[in-house]
């Protein structure tokens, strides 16, 4: 099972089918590890002050930021332009 996911996520390094798709992964990263810190230093310190006005803001822009991670894959494969190569340049 873990080897499955080290050679799942080593795949998606050089592109290959069974890896995982760079987007979803990019959005992963944002999410977890970019965004989390902030947001549960100040859970932290809302519960420490016993102040959660800003409850409401945090959540929306955790929300949106979530939502536009994630909407751009869902987006592009709506279209059909997920998983393509052509970076505009048409063959000879």
């Amino acid at each position: 099972m873990k080897i499955d996911i080290l050679d799942w996520l080593k795949g998606s390094a050089d592109n290959s089918p069974g890896g995982a798709s760079s987007k979803k992964l990019s959005a992963f990263w944002a999410l977890v590890i970019v965004s989390s810190p902030p947001v549960f230093m100040w859970a932290f310190w809302a519960y420490k002050h016993n102040d959660w006005s800003m409850l409401t803001s945090v959540l929306t822009i955790m929300l949106t930021f979530a939502a536009t991670c994630l909407g751009i894959n869902a987006a592009e494969k709506i279209k059909g332009k997920a998983n393509t190569e052509d970076n505009g340049n048409k063959p000879d």
